[in-house]
């Protein structure tokens, strides 16, 4: 390091200081539980705050958007009003224009039940057309684990089971946090 060139500060707390340091009692983790629900808390709070910000923003975007959407909605009528009256002026289903293409488009086939799935199901079953009906067999996964080891090994099944480390933290974080009368949530307020 070069005398010109400076460390960088590191500000490190007390409550960091035992954030950071080994876990050697129960008591020493019950304090680390302790500073994850003040981390939880931190959370929250800063995204309250940023959500509130957000909110205005959006809220300002829609304002800013809805004049424009509007006028774009009346051009896209415009224009579509425009070509179809004009349809004979061109050949096929679509023209070429300098800023685009315009023109029709065939969407695909779509299948109707006038007389509802259960009446054309019953009469394609009784015509014969088993092309017409769709079966993918599936494998029952809680069935599977059912089996005999034996046969799920002959099945090519293999039941395991995972274990993985958690944490939750209690409901009531042991801190009794004495109420605040309708007064004194006013005077805060105010």
């Amino acid at each position: 390091m070069t005398t010109n060139e400076q460390k960088p500060e590191v500000h490190v707390t007390t409550e960091t200081r035992r954030e950071l340091r080994v876990l050697h009692e129960w008591p020493d983790v019950d304090h680390l539980l302790l500073a994850l629900r003040m981390a939880d808390t931190e959370i929250a709070g800063i995204e309250v705050t940023f959500d509130a910000q957000l909110q205005i923003i959006q809220e300002g975007k829609q304002a800013a958007l809805e004049a424009v959407q509007a006028r774009k909605a009346r051009m896209e009528e415009l224009l579509e009003t425009w070509v179809e009256d004009h349809r004979s002026d061109y050949k096929g289903k679509s023209k070429q224009l300098v800023h685009g293409r315009v023109g029709h488009r065939s969407g695909a086939p779509k299948v109707d039940m006038p007389k509802g799935e259960a009446f054309t199901l019953a009469r394609v079953q009784t015509r014969g057309h088993g092309e017409c009906f769709v079966t993918t067999p599936k494998l029952d996964k809680k069935g599977l684990k059912k089996l005999t080891p034996a046969e799920q090994a002959l099945c090519g099944v293999v039941v395991s089971r995972s274990e993985a480390f958690f944490y939750k933290l209690s409901k009531s974080p042991g801190i009794v946090y004495p109420e605040i009368s309708d007064q004194q949530a006013k005077a805060s307020e105010a």
